[in-house]
């Protein structure tokens, strides 16, 4: 009953005023510039009418120019438009207020709104009764302009959204430099996350709009997002310098503000000493070139101590392809499927990659592109076998030799990006020593036999600094071990370093800014699969040959995927102190000293492996 007579009550409001009865107030629209108008929407700088230069993203509409003539009867007649103050005062909080707050046309009949044209107006004040609006290209930003001015905010949000809708390669730089101007958030926000997500494509359509029309605040704020889309950091730094060479004599002073959002440490040094050298806009500012040269000389006394992380991350986009491969679901079926991760959208999606054989306790290493899974077992079988797959994880048929010896719970890395190691691992009745090698360079003289580790170890975690292999912890059939072996490979030898604070089987490592990082593991003196799992890690100085403990995993692992992107540690899936399959993955900041959760896995996976590979 209520809602039918509210809707009565609307109807009659509604025919009041198509029939102009009890109106209280009539609105005077069009641009009688004679009179002048304090309502004027503006702008800081790039006004919706001042676009002569940069060109209107959605065209224009001539309207307000029609009712701007010198017929100043026909404009007053076309001008009026009579409604009910509380009818603009519900839609309105800018007729709410004039209406309210002892203001003059509070008193008034007759309200002047001399820059807003009639046509705008009038559809805003339909909208105010109706709640409907036709909205198109030639009228949307006019619209959209005025509904912000007169606070009609649920016209600005239909405004917004519809020119969202209208996003393209070629609007998309000066829609959000309009938007921005003049306060439309949503608007704002959605061009911006548009050109960050397909700046290169923009870049390469309509670069001037970028170096011409972009206000300071505006290009800063694509440059320095996290988000921006860009498959290096060298592209950023050209379109800062083209955009400061655009308008070099308003804009010289804005170079070191805008060369500080570029990643420079993520830039060679070879490419940085040309660009200071040769590049005549980087020499005109000696702040500039300051700036150069302290990175240049931060990036080789990054060369020569391999302990330094850089001081800032890479932007997301620019980091290689994280892959994660095999493993053992709930169910305890292996997986044959490849996941791929990406960082700029922090999702996991499946790949139609299948492995040959399902198998599990294998190792992979990644060469130039292809990943080389090694060893394992499949069934209640230990395997010998080298598979190669692609970066889309089609097989390779490479017809790789078998190793000497079948090895599951292996360790194994890559020595001067040729050389394939094998190290330890179970042969299916005992715990192995022994080490192979591959060269694939002589791949027709197989796996030759290498110096053994002094301990036997099955499930072990390694990692590779210079020529150095380091084999960490691991079971040598009656335990679990702290003891970590290093093998020089110039002096072909194995010695000892410093014991782990802890016992680790199944934990997982990575080698980064040269130190080694250890993760979780499990210190039971089995390998039944309802062991705990513990949390805690630490961190390998090999300089000074010393343990330090880190912070601890969100979540107790172990028989988890590890590997390095950027400048953070991954640690993927394995199983929980519960013992159950997880799916979580979490990364480690060296810098903060913390982990973060990253996106789930599509999977549940224990004992899976990873690789980085290399953006195309």
């Amino acid at each position: 009953m209520m809602n039918a007579h509210r809707k009565k009550l609307l109807n009659s409001i509604d025919r009041f005023y198509e029939e102009e009865k009890f109106c209280d107030v009539t609105l005077i629209c069009g641009a009688d510039e004679e009179r002048g108008c304090d309502c004027k929407t503006r702008s800081s700088g790039l006004e919706h009418d001042e676009t002569l230069d940069c060109g209107s993203p959605f065209g224009s509409t001539d309207e307000s120019r029609v009712l701007s003539g010198s017929d100043s009867t026909r404009v007053a007649k076309l001008c009026e438009i009579r409604c009910h103050k509380i009818v603009l005062c519900a839609a309105s909080d800018y007729f709410a207020a004039m209406f309210s707050l002892n203001m003059r046309e509070a008193s008034e009949s007759r309200v002047r709104l001399d820059s807003i044209p009639y046509g705008i107006m009038r559809s805003i004040v339909n909208f105010a009764y109706y709640g409907e609006i036709n909205l198109s290209a030639d009228n949307a930003m006019n619209t959209a302009l005025v509904a912000n001015f007169l606070q009609v905010s649920e016209l600005v949000e239909l405004c917004s959204s519809f020119l969202v809708q209208s996003l393209t390669m070629s609007n998309s730089i000066l829609t959000f430099q309009w938007a921005r101007e003049n306060n439309l958030t949503t608007l704002t926000s959605a061009a911006l996350t548009f050109i960050l997500d397909n700046f290169v494509t923009i870049l390469g359509c309509v670069e001037d709009d970028i170096n011409q029309c972009l206000t300071a605040d505006a290009f800063e704020d694509i440059i320095k997002s996290e988000m921006l889309n860009v498959p290096d950091e060298d592209t950023v730094f050209q379109v800062v310098v083209n955009w400061v060479k655009s308008d070099h004599e308003k804009r010289h002073y804005l170079l070191l503000r805008m060369l500080k959002h570029v990643r420079l440490h993520f830039i060679s040094s070879q490419v940085l000493r040309e660009q200071r050298s040769h590049n005549w806009l980087l020499q005109s500012s000696s702040e500039a070139v300051s700036l150069l040269t302290n990175v240049i000389d931060s990036l080789d006394e990054n060369a020569q101590s391999t302990q330094i992380l850089p001081s800032q991350n890479p932007r997301p986009s620019t980091l290689d392809n994280l892959i994660v491969i095999g493993g053992l679901e709930p169910n305890s079926t292996g997986p044959n499927y490849m996941e791929r991760y990406s960082p700029r959208e922090n999702v996991w999606a499946r790949t139609d990659m299948e492995m040959a054989r399902a198998q599990v306790m294998f190792n992979c290493v990644e060469i130039e592109g292809r990943i080389f899974v090694i060893g394992g077992r499949n069934a209640l079988k230990t395997l010998g076998n080298v598979d190669c797959y692609d970066s889309e994880g089609k097989e390779i048929d490479d017809q790789l030799p078998r190793m000497q010896t079948c090895r599951q719970g292996l360790s194994t890395c890559v020595l001067n990006e040729r050389s394939i190691y094998a190290i330890g691992g179970h042969d299916g009745w005992n715990y192995l020593n022994s080490v192979e090698v591959l060269n694939l360079d002589n791949i027709e003289r197989g796996w030759t036999i290498a110096k053994s580790m002094k301990t036997t170890r099955s499930n072990s975690a390694c990692a590779v600094i210079a020529d150095g292999i380091y084999v960490l912890g691991g079971r040598d059939g009656s335990s679990c071990l702290s003891s970590v072996e290093m093998f020089d490979s110039k002096v072909n030898r194995w010695s000892y370093c410093a014991s782990m604070h802890k016992r680790r089987a199944h934990a997982s490592a990575s080698a980064l800014a040269g130190y080694i990082y250890v993760i979780g593991g499990t210190d039971s003196q089995s390998s039944a699969f309802n062991n705990s799992a513990f949390d805690s890690c630490e961190r390998y100085n090999p300089v000074e040959d010393s343990w330090t403990w880190i912070a601890n995993l969100p979540s107790p692992r172990r028989s988890m995927a590890c590997c390095v992107l950027g400048n953070e540690v991954y640690v993927i899936g394995g199983y929980s102190d519960q013992s159950e399959t997880a799916s979580s993955v979490y990364k480690y900041n060296p810098s903060l000293n913390q982990w973060k959760q990253v996106s789930d896995l599509t999977s549940y996976r224990v004992g899976a492996r990873s690789v980085v590979l290399k953006k195309d």
